[in-house]
């Protein structure tokens, strides 16, 4: 029986995708540009951040990036271009790198995201992490993802 479950479980197995690594490194795979400005909602200088990375290829080309406040824990856009991507542990080390941030900062209670429950690939990453709230945050109507720090 054992050797049935095997085949049928090998047969029916995600596949890798054809010329990308099992697992991606955002510090090895691709180059990261950080943009700060002015949060101007919260009056924090320098509050929101953009982190995008690219491929380190010529030109280079946009894979994903990640936008969040530091001073509430809001993760705002959050996105991987191509769906080649997703899977890969990018959006997971991608909002990290936010939390990271956040704490850091130190006002944040919670990282938190409107964004919905199904999302083929982002639910993944919050799902693991987070729990699903209706709002995701008291400052907010929408439903989503909050983690407390």
């Amino acid at each position: 029986m054992l050797s049935i479950v095997s085949r049928y479980a090998a047969k029916f197995a995600p596949k890798p995708l054809q010329g990308l690594p099992q697992s991606l490194s955002l510090t090895l795979d691709f180059n990261e540009v950080i943009h700060g400005s002015d949060d101007e909602w919260n009056n924090v200088p320098g509050g929101n951040i953009r982190r995008t990375y690219l491929t380190k290829t010529t030109p280079p080309t946009v894979i994903g990036y990640i936008d969040y406040r530091v001073a509430t824990g809001q993760i705002g856009l959050f996105f991987i271009h191509d769906e080649a991507y997703c899977h890969n542990g990018l959006g997971k080390q991608m909002l990290t790198r936010a939390i990271t941030d956040i704490r850091t900062h130190g006002t944040a209670t919670t990282v938190w995201g409107v964004t919905s429950q199904n999302h083929p690939c982002f639910s993944n990453i919050w799902n693991k992490r987070a729990v699903w709230k209706n709002p995701a945050h008291f400052s907010v109507t929408g439903d989503g993802y909050s983690i407390e720090l």
